[in-house]
């Protein structure tokens, strides 16, 4: 008896959930084959309790999805950590050094292209291009992080339903802000500060790069979910591609069509719809065990929807916060500047902001490559892989922090000469304050890490304290008192001040909290083998 329901059980579940009409008639028939032997067989003991909870178990596998890849398992779930987060990694960091590149090449050609107020108009909009950017990689890291623990779960309908409703709810909040920016660009001028004479440059660069911030969205989300689906390759492509096209876009745009700072919006907005589409592309040609289906709407599915996106949402609120700290801290800064050094001083803090994606670009290539590692094994109770990712992530981002610093140390006035020419009152207040200001690289790069994992371990509370810590409360009076005390170099020490102390405390809580976790894994598969 026990065999032959097994059996059925077992015909239930390899159907896979691919007809689920089908599947549901399979399990059902089983049960009721079943159910007949039962009362032809004399010596069966098995009770009412027992019964229903076979037939629900049986119900359970008819209304699953296709099963996990098992490539996708052998590789998040087996495969040598050290091998596998540089798999991640690598692909990772080139695809969203493209994304730095693409940040930079805007930068460059604003600021030797046209002047270096359109590189400070540029700069101005980065709080905007931040908030799209904190969006997309909340509803990344809060798709990635409950996608992965449900497929090592094994349930893939629960992944593939978490990464759908992602999408929607990120097109229409970023739909609804776009709107407004697009359609009162001189008002969003003056919430960012800018002053009268760059209120042109931004106003121009605001109409023309309103599809690259939506467009941004959605690739950011996409790098998450297409790496957790394997393809680590086809997400460097995605980040790839559209960022050479804008650089090409650029030059064509500002020096052969002379449009100025508006170009540089078209070719970004461009680069960007580019990515969209080979998003698609992949979703509808070539995904293996994630696929994406478009809403319905069914008072049922938009409730499902809320519910899901409000879940993702506080997943990966911490990153938002982290964004739209970068956002106040561009806000803050260029108040600073501003009111001690004018414009010019606004361009030169352009040119240290213009590198900081380079380094948000390393730490957040290890946050990706982390998180997923983190969240699938952290699914399994594997906490030997858990604790090896960490050490080499954190290894990763100090090597890189501290490679970075001491090359802005040593290249600063080449660097900051690629940017502004040597006759502009800029380049000398750039390169006196940009070897003080590198030294939060290594810093932030970490700090972006260490919430990562707080994210994977899907400690809400944590995650988002400590980047309301690293972005507001500390930052913020730093920037305003600091300078008072030491002077202008005060403007270039604050942020790496504000994330050493931040560093400090996330160090602490993290030592005590994670072997709290680790101690309480390891009681759980404890009982559960004793239960067994």
């Amino acid at each position: 008896m026990e065999q032959k329901e097994k059996n059925a059980a077992e015909e239930v579940k390899n159907s896979g959930g691919k007809d689920y009409q089908n599947s549901s008639q399979t399990a059902k028939e089983a049960v009721s084959n079943n159910s007949t032997n039962t009362d032809a067989t004399d010596d069966t003991n098995t009770d009412a309790d027992d019964e229903a909870k076979r037939v629900a178990e049986m119900m359970a596998a008819a209304e699953g999805d296709a099963p996990v890849d098992e490539e996708t398992k052998k590789m998040y779930g087996n495969m040598p950590i050290p091998k596998l987060f540089f798999k991640l990694f690598i692909p990772t960091f080139l695809g969203l050094l493209s994304g730095a590149i693409f940040e930079i090449a805007d930068a460059v050609i604003a600021g030797r292209g046209v002047n270096s107020d359109a590189l400070a108009a540029t700069n101005i909009s980065c709080p905007i291009w931040y908030t799209f950017t904190g969006i997309g990689l909340m509803f990344g890291v809060g798709v990635s992080v409950a996608a992965a623990t449900s497929l090592a779960k094994g349930d893939v309908k629960a992944a593939n339903r978490y990464v759908s409703n992602a999408f929607a709810a990120a097109c229409l909040i970023s739909g609804i802000l776009l709107f407004f920016i697009m359609a009162f660009p001189h008002k969003v001028n003056d919430i960012l500060d800018g002053s009268e004479e760059l209120a042109p440059y931004l106003a121009d660069y605001l109409r023309a790069i309103g599809l690259g911030f939506f467009g941004t969205v959605i690739n950011y989300m996409a790098l998450f979910v297409i790496r957790l689906d394997g393809a680590v390759k086809y997400a460097m492509y995605t980040n790839a591609i559209p960022a050479f096209l804008n650089i090409a876009l650029n030059g064509v745009m500002v020096y052969s069509i002379g449009m100025g700072v508006e170009g540089i919006g078209l070719a970004s907005s461009i680069a960007e719809c580019t990515g969209v589409v080979m998003v698609i592309i992949y979703f509808t040609k070539f995904s293996k065990t994630i696929h994406v289906s478009l809403p319905k709407f069914s008072f049922d599915k938009i409730k499902s929807m809320m519910r899901d996106a409000g879940h993702m949402m506080t997943l990966g609120f911490s990153t938002f916060l982290g964004e739209t700290a970068l956002s106040g801290f561009f806000l803050v800064g260029n108040y600073m500047f501003e009111k001690d050094l004018q414009e010019p001083g606004v361009a030169a803090f352009s040119v240290a902001c213009a590198l900081l994606p380079m380094v948000f670009m390393f730490g957040n290539a290890a946050v990706q490559s982390a998180i997923p590692i983190i969240s699938y094994n952290h699914g399994l109770g594997k906490v030997g892989r858990i604790k090896q990712t960490i050490f080499i992530s954190i290894i990763t981002v100090i090597v890189f922090g501290l490679i970075s610093t001491i090359a802005v140390a040593v290249f600063h006035g080449p660097i900051v000469h690629a940017f502004i020419g040597h006759d502009d009152t800029t380049f000398e207040l750039a390169t006196k304050g940009l070897p003080a200001f590198a030294t939060c690289f290594t810093l932030f790069a970490l700090n972006l890490l260490f919430i990562g994992f707080y994210q994977s371990f899907e400690n809400v509370k944590g995650s988002v304290t400590l980047m309301l810590l690293r972005g507001y409360i500390i930052l913020v009076p730093v920037f305003l008192f600091l300078p008072s005390l030491i002077g202008i170099k005060g403007h270039w020490l604050a942020l790496p001040l504000s994330e050493m102390l931040t560093l400090i405390i996330i160090l602490i809580d993290f030592t005590m909290n994670f072997f709290k976790r680790e101690n309480l894994i390891e009681a759980e598969k404890a009982e559960a083998k004793a239960a067994e």
